[in-house]
């Protein structure tokens, strides 16, 4: 069984780090092992982790708020995560998703604390470039000079931009919200005023 597990924590591409239960820091519990994807992702070996502490992964856009949590959470014993930016040696940003286990005894003692850091930064840059097109294009149709509606398929408005309120007569009031055949019926729509139809 150990030498099972010895392998899984060789091979996992996640960076997996042990800990002593305490004295646990303002920089979390002193680490005793990284494996080796921890050091492929962040190019700290186990020896200046473990001279420094994990306090050498903090940066510009590490959350205090997040570690000091986590801190507190592992100080009550309780496991924890969260998803924060680290530092690479190199001074790369890396988006983590980190979970910290605490290892009990028998006697319900933590004798460990295991945390599994999962390097989640494509996937944060791909969030981060869908929103910046989301934001594109909501300044895209709220700048348009045509009338843009965005119905549901029950034809419900879901949102429609300043010309199309100018069209249907409602200047300042949001059309979201109204059924399509209710703005057909408004002053501006098909039915209303000057309609030959």
């Amino acid at each position: 069984h150990l030498r099972l597990l010895e392998s899984v924590i060789t091979h996992t591409n996640d960076a997996i780090i042990i800990s002593d239960p305490g004295p646990i820091g303002e920089n979390g519990p002193p680490p005793r092992f990284v494996n080796e994807a921890f050091t492929r992702m962040t190019g700290y070996t186990y020896e200046e982790v473990a001279d420094a502490g994990l306090d050498l992964l903090r940066g510009a856009k590490t959350s205090r708020e997040d570690t000091d949590r986590m801190v507190g959470q592992l100080r009550a014993t309780q496991s924890c995560t969260s998803e924060l930016v680290i530092y690479g040696k190199d001074g790369r940003e890396i988006w983590v998703d980190a979970h910290v286990l605490p290892v009990k005894s028998e006697e319900g003692d933590v004798t460990h604390f295991v945390t599994v850091v999962r390097d989640i930064t494509e996937k944060k840059i791909v969030e981060a470039e869908r929103l910046e097109l989301g934001a594109r294009a909501t300044a895209v149709i709220e700048n348009a000079e045509d009338a843009i509606i965005t119905i549901d398929p029950q034809g419900i408005v879901e949102r429609a931009n300043g010309a199309a309120e100018t069209l249907f007569s409602c200047p300042g009031e949001s059309l979201a919200g109204k059924g399509i055949l209710e703005l057909v019926q408004l002053p501006g729509g098909i039915d209303g005023p000057g309609d030959a139809g």
